[in-house]
């Protein structure tokens, strides 16, 4: 689930990012929720998923209740235990969100409350209204339900049932999670890591080896935290167990050895005289353990959980060496989907093509179509795709897999008392490889998109007519390539004065992914009558504005071609913006816009369209030195017209919210 907070921040995904107000489009999902139930017919038996829980997705109304649930609220099933999968974006909305004042009642951010309420005197009161459900209409609670019976078909029987109430949106299988790697074997040494010349990293390392302000969560069976080759990099406050009965302390261990190695390839420290050397030497890694000491029938509910740990905990990458087959897991999609940050995730371990397979040997997430996953094959020594027999090997597919990675016979950290360091074989180690190379870019680049981050991987693959046939890219990763192409793609921002005066602006260039600020207005107005509003955007490679519509949806037109419904997106003067577009070297000319002072609402100091509690924030903020305001910002503030910005505007703009003036 997205960390849905008032947005201050606007993702443009054909070019721009921009810092703005938006209200989020009505979700569709609960208006065609019937389309969503598990038909259970359709599931074999046979399928590997828990016989004892599943999973349960609740309607919006229902989540925006927020309530808390037990086994009497699914006596029905005769439930043993319930537990919330969303539990930390329920406190995200419980807690992020008040209303002030007792006659009236807005949206504001917990700071602003208390700044409002410091120098204003007014009362906070915190409230859940229609305003904060708008902003969460596609948030669902998602539920564990663990029952008391251990019987895969009295599984189906309570999905059935519980489908039928009215405020289940749908129910699914707790379908199990498996390693995607082979048996640790016999070597206990060796003389170099064979992958960190395939994969470019000695030139990569010469552009960055990392950067602590990047967190990279690790679901796996933990993270031996003292070895000496991670305890630098282990971040020991945010690491968390989410086993039921297993303490967060236990995700500092590793009893399997698994989530060691991976942690070892992802961000062993570098360049010690100790050990191997990581993809990242410096690095944040956070254990998030999800599967057990075995590593088999692992249940898909903690995997789920984690992730929306990772997002509440603001960790921008995941990585995923596990996965399950058989039917599609809607909860599982949904959860990768509203994750704001990359997942990289195993293809498994099947030798087989994924998108071929039989519907009961699809892998996932490797086959789900969300943007934020990369799905990784193993590549040997000898640079082609890892397989030991007819049956193990590195599953491959040109539409769901996106490159191969090293992951034969890797050498790295582990876990057992006698044994640091061995060599493990599988997708399980192909898969940390990308995941470091997504933290060097994210390293170098501290503000680039998640987005741009795997944009900029998978540009950079070594390409080949062999992998041509297994893989996505047609190509295994190369790390310095990567870093490269993150850096590589840039664009120009114009200026046009628009019939206004004055000198010209500097161009601007901006880097993919990287965020930097639309320079300031200087130029004067054509009239006394106007004043400056903003800037619209052209791209010039084609000649195409940008439009938006009443729910935030952008996109690229020529000017009379917009659909209905759409009108020019307006840059206001000083925000940040990032390339996120494919399209190298183009041109964005910023056409200054003018507007008549009539036509500005007085008391709209944000300038989205309505007198709300935020713009008597942003005047207090102004008083105190805390922002600074456009023309056209200051022409709105000044709301009694006394050509000063005081107090005064601030307690007029709040006796308009109340419908006092």
């Amino acid at each position: 689930m997205k960390k849905l907070k008032l947005l201050t921040g606007l993702f443009f995904s054909a070019i721009l990012t921009v810092n703005a107000t938006v209200a989020y489009g009505a979700v569709t999902a609960d208006a065609n929720y019937n389309t969503l139930k598990t038909d259970c017919n359709d599931i074999s038996l046979s399928e590997d998923f828990c016989d004892n829980s599943l999973i349960v997705a609740l309607r919006n109304e229902t989540s925006m209740e927020l309530d808390t649930y037990s086994v009497s609220d699914f006596s029905e099933v005769n439930a043993k235990s319930v537990k919330d999968l969303t539990s930390d974006t329920v406190d995200t909305i419980q807690n992020e969100y008040v209303s002030v004042y007792n006659d009236f009642i807005n949206v504001v951010s917990q700071d602003d409350t208390v700044f409002l309420s410091d120098v204003l005197g007014q009362q906070a009161l915190e409230s859940i209204d229609e305003n904060i459900k708008d902003e969460y209409s596609d948030f669902h609670q998602t539920l564990c339900i663990t029952l008391n019976k251990h019987d895969k078909q009295n599984v189906l029987d309570a999905i059935e049932t519980l489908q039928k109430r009215n405020d289940v949106l749908y129910a699914e299988p707790n379908y199990c999670i498996t390693l995607d790697s082979t048996d640790v074997t016999n070597d206990e040494y060796v003389s170099e890591q064979w992958a960190l010349d395939k994969i470019n990293l000695p030139d990569a390392w010469k552009i960055t080896t990392g950067s602590k302000s990047v967190k990279v969560g690790i679901m796996d069976t933990g993270i031996k935290a003292d070895h000496p080759d991670l305890t630098d990099n282990v971040d020991r406050e945010l690491s968390k167990s989410f086993i039921d009965g297993i303490s967060d302390e236990v995700a500092l261990t590793d009893s399997n050895g698994h989530g060691t190695h991976v942690a070892g390839i992802i961000g062993a420290v570098g360049n010690n005289g100790t050990g191997v050397a990581g993809t990242c030497w410096n690095i944040d890694l956070v254990s998030l353990k999800v599967l057990n000491d075995n590593g088999n029938k692992d249940k898909l509910s903690d995997i789920i959980d984690a992730i929306n740990y990772a997002e509440a905990k603001n960790i921008k990458i995941l990585s995923l060496s596990a996965s399950f087959e058989g039917h599609i897991s809607k909860s599982f999609e949904e959860t990768i989907s509203n994750y704001s940050g990359l997942l990289v995730c195993s293809a498994g371990n099947r030798n087989l093509n994924i998108e071929t397979a039989n519907k009961y040997s699809k892998i996932y997430p490797s086959i789900y179509t969300s943007d934020n996953i990369i799905s990784v094959a193993a590549s040997n020594v000898d640079d082609k795709i890892w397989k030991t027999d007819d049956y193990e090997g590195s599953n491959y597919g040109l539409v769901s897999v996106d490159l191969a990675a090293p992951g034969a016979s890797i050498y790295s950290t582990y876990a057992a008392e006698n044994k640091a360091y061995t060599n493990m074989s599988g997708t399980s180690m192909a898969t940390p490889y990308v995941t470091g190379v997504a933290a060097l870019i994210q390293s170098k680049y501290q503000n680039i998109s998640t987005k741009a981050t795997k944009k900029a991987i998978l540009d950079g693959v070594d390409k080949s007519s062999y992998w041509s046939k297994y893989v996505k890219t047609g190509g295994r990763l190369n790390a310095y390539n990567a870093l490269k192409s993150a850096g590589d793609c840039k664009f120009t921002i114009q200026y046009d004065k628009n019939g206004g005066s004055g000198s010209n602006m500097p161009n601007t260039t901006v880097t993919y992914g990287v965020s930097t600020k639309i320079s300031l207005n200087t130029y004067q107005s054509p009239s006394d009558e106007k004043l400056f509003a903003g800037w619209y955007a052209n791209r010039k490679s084609d000649n195409k504005w940008l439009y938006q519509n009443e729910s935030g949806k952008l996109g690229w037109y020529k000017e009379g071609s917009q659909p209905s419904g759409y009108t020019k997106s307006i840059y206001r003067d000083g925000v940040t913006v990032a390339h996120t577009s494919s399209v190298k070297n183009d041109t964005i000319v910023m056409y200054a816009y003018w507007i008549k002072k009539g036509d500005v609402l007085k008391g709209d100091v944000n300038l989205d369209g309505a007198i709300t509690v935020d713009d008597a924030v942003l005047v207090q903020k102004y008083i105190n030195n805390m922002c600074t305001f456009s023309d056209i910002q200051k022409y709105a503030a000044d709301v009694n017209s006394d050509g000063v910005i005081n107090v005064y505007d601030s307690t007029e703009i709040q006796k308009i919210i109340a419908k006092l003036n």
